[in-house]
């Protein structure tokens, strides 16, 4: 937007004569939700589609009941292993799975910390909150950057955490740490790797298991899509298939190696 009017640019050259086009988006849940329609020719989810996995779902799954959700929702937030509902109107936090089991390794890594003992979740709030003001203290006070830039050092700030946390649960367990190798655009399936021998590893494979499990429970039985995708009922129906097939696969993806996962 530029002084109060939005500006288009084309991704191309434009011929006299040329159809112009426009990109919503990358999911058919947001066309929905924000435009009202489906294209005719859709089939299977697309790259940004998701099923939202709420942290109260996680606690009910990992059987967490020492801990406020609140105290729960502070630690994984600061981790990036949960986030604000991505829809307007719905306040409370979530963990999106993805179309080819994008999302598992956050659901694992989730249900991994919420399986820790109290002592051992504490060092992880006390490691996180050392972190933090540490990034803190090493901040410019009078940084005037660019959205884009504040956007890049919050992911920095959150990846310093999550090394932190890590570095200190592999303490405990005598487990070796290192930086996983490559871009750092999400630590955890690299992490997850080196955290597959502590004692609760494979109870926070069983608490996303449960979680997913429970969504598509949630799901009930296959909507009745009378009419097209021009209907309501269609686009439900459309819906219901698509969050299906997004557990489906988050469900296969977690009978896999954690190697494989992402």
């Amino acid at each position: 937007m530029v002084d109060g009017v939005v500006v288009g640019n084309s991704s191309r050259d434009v011929r006299d004569g040329d159809e112009l086009t426009h990109l919503y988006c990358h999911s058919f849940v947001e066309l929905i939700y924000r435009y009202g329609f489906i294209p005719a020719e859709s089939t299977g989810p697309m790259e940004e589609d998701v099923v939202s996995i709420t942290l109260e779902a996680l606690l009910a799954a990992s059987e967490c009941t020492a801990r406020d959700t609140a105290r729960c929702g502070a630690l994984l937030a600061s981790l990036g292993l949960v986030d604000e509902s991505p829809w307007d109107g719905l306040d409370f936090l979530t963990s999106e799975l993805r179309p080819g089991g994008r999302g598992v390794a956050g659901l694992v890594a989730a249900g991994l910390l919420l399986s820790l003992p109290e002592k051992e979740w504490g060092m992880m709030e006390e490691s996180a909150a050392a972190q933090t003001r540490l990034s803190q203290d090493e901040s410019p006070e009078d940084d005037e950057s660019e959205e884009d830039e504040e956007s890049e050092e919050d992911d920095r700030e959150q990846d310093a955490r999550v090394l932190a946390v890590v570095c200190r649960l592999c303490a405990v367990h005598g487990v070796e740490f290192s930086v996983p190798a490559g871009e750092l655009l999400d630590l955890w399936p690299g992490l997850l790797v080196q955290l597959s021998t502590i004692p609760t590893f494979e109870r926070a494979v069983e608490v996303a298991k449960r979680a997913v499990a429970a969504r598509l429970e949630a799901l009930g039985p296959p909507v009745d899509a009378q009419g097209g995708l021009d209907t309501p009922a269609g686009m439900a129906g459309y819906i219901w298939r698509l969050e299906a097939e997004i557990l489906a696969q988050a469900k296969d993806a977690l009978g896999q190696p954690c190697a494989n996962w992402c």
